[in-house]
């Protein structure tokens, strides 16, 4: 998908995981944790929100990102991750947001596959939207839901309000 969006095009992508894996345990088949370099086609420019990869060295993660901003940097620099992002988004023709479930923390979040400690908040993904603006959102995905994991509909909740909210901010 992301190879179809163009150079002009800023990907905010928020992911508990890096899509980079070349490991031993992981397939050498596309999967959603190394798609990215399975990409036929020159990829956009690429932002990625909250991961918590711990082990990953720089040199592996810079080919493939613009920016990378571990949940870490976000919770320690909220305001620091803004204002990169915010520049960013200034010099984007469009921005597709691009949100895997996984990345949010599961005290907020509990229906994912893969949660992790440490997560974003869900009042952090709301100031990112802010900052990003409707103006320039070309498009959004969602993934990494799982709804048998969910704790009394505590995610699809959080996941039907911030798409509500997105949709009243574009077309208000």
């Amino acid at each position: 998908m992301y190879e179809e969006l163009g150079k002009e095009t800023l990907v905010i992508q928020l992911d508990g995981h890096l899509d980079i894996y070349d490991l031993s345990d992981c397939t050498e088949e596309l999967s959603h944790g190394n798609f990215l370099l399975h990409a036929d086609a020159p990829l956009p420019r690429i932002i990625t929100v909250g991961h918590r990869d711990l082990f990953l060295p720089q040199k592996s993660i810079q080919p493939h990102y613009e920016k990378v901003f571990a949940a870490a940097d976000v919770i320690a620099e909220a305001d620091h991750v803004l204002a990169q992002i915010a520049s960013a988004v200034e010099t984007a023709d469009h921005v597709f947001l691009d949100i895997d479930c996984d990345v949010f923390d599961p005290a907020f979040f509990p229906g994912t596959t893969h949660p992790l400690p440490f997560g974003l908040a869900p009042a952090f993904v709301i100031r990112l939207l802010q900052t990003i603006g409707a103006e320039k959102l070309c498009g959004m995905a969602v993934s990494e839901f799982d709804p048998g994991r969910d704790v009394r509909d505590q995610s699809l909740s959080t996941l039907i309000w911030l798409v509500e909210w997105l949709l009243l901010r574009l077309y208000e």
